[in-house]
C-alpha cells in the first residue's frame, strides 16, 4: 500500500512532534493516558501506517469471509480443512514463509515498544479489529513474530508494565484463552513449517 500517512483517515499529524518529544521522557502508559482523547497521536508515522495497513487487512479479510459465507454456507468446514492442508503444503514448497503472511510483513519492522503502543491504541480504539486480527488473520509466521516482539517488549519494560499491558491486551477478547491458543497454535504451526523446509 502506498498511502501517505499524512492523508490517513486517523487525523492530523501536525502536532506529532510535541508528542514524540514527550515520548522520550514518559513511559508508554503515561504517554498513552495523556492522549486518551486521541490515542492515535501517540504513534510514530511509520507505526501509524502499519496500523492503517493492519486495519485494512482485517476489514478486507472480513469482507471476503462475509462474501464466501453467502456463497458456500453449507461447505464451510470442508473448505476450511482443505485450505489448511493447502497452506501447509504450499508453505513447504515456498522458500519464504514471510511472503505468505501479510500480518507478519506488517508487524516485523515495527519496534517492540512502538508495537506495544500500537496494540494499546487498537485495544482502546479498534478492539474488535484487534480481536479479529489475532483470532482470524494471524498466520503462523505472524504468531511467531508477534510473540517474539512480546519477548522483546518484556525485556524493555518493568514487570508491572508487562502485567498491565497483558491485562489490557487480553481484555479485548471475549475468550482470553482462545487468543492465547491462537498464538500458541500459530507458533506450533510455524515450527512445523520450518521443519518442513529443512
Amino acid at each position: 500500500m502506498s498511502i501517505m500517512v499524512q492523508k490517513s483517515p486517523f487525523g492530523h499529524l501536525k502536532d506529532c512532534t510535541d508528542i514524540q518529544h514527550m515520548a522520550k521522557t514518559l513511559t508508554g502508559f503515561q504517554l498513552f493516558n495523556l492522549q486518551k482523547d486521541s490515542p492515535l497521536r501517540t504513534l510514530e508515522p511509520s507505526t501509524l501506517q502499519a496500523l492503517y495497513e493492519l486495519i485494512s487487512l482485517v476489514h478486507d479479510g472480513a469482507e471476503a469471509v462475509s462474501q464466501m459465507d453467502k456463497i458456500e454456507a453449507t461447505s464451510q468446514n470442508k473448505s476450511s480443512n482443505q485450505r489448511d492442508d493447502t497452506d501447509t503444503s504450499a508453505a513447504a514448497d515456498d522458500s519464504s514463509l514471510l511472503d505468505k503472511d501479510p500480518v507478519a510483513k506488517i508487524i516485523l519492522p515495527v519496534e517492540p515498544l512502538e508495537l506495544r503502543t500500537m496494540l494499546l491504541v487498537m485495544v482502546h480504539t479498534f478492539p474488535r479489529t484487534l480481536e479479529s486480527l489475532v483470532l482470524n488473520m494471524l498466520g503462523p509466521v505472524g504468531a511467531e513474530i508477534l510473540t517474539r516482539k512480546f519477548d522483546e517488549m518484556d525485556q524493555q519494560t518493568t514487570k508491572e508494565e508487562q502485567s498491565e499491558f497483558y491485562k489490557i491486551f487480553y481484555s479485548v477478547f471475549d475468550d482470553q484463552y482462545a487468543a492465547m491458543d491462537a498464538l500458541l497454535n500459530g507458533k506450533e504451526l510455524f515450527s512445523f513449517q520450518v521443519l518442513a523446509h529443512l
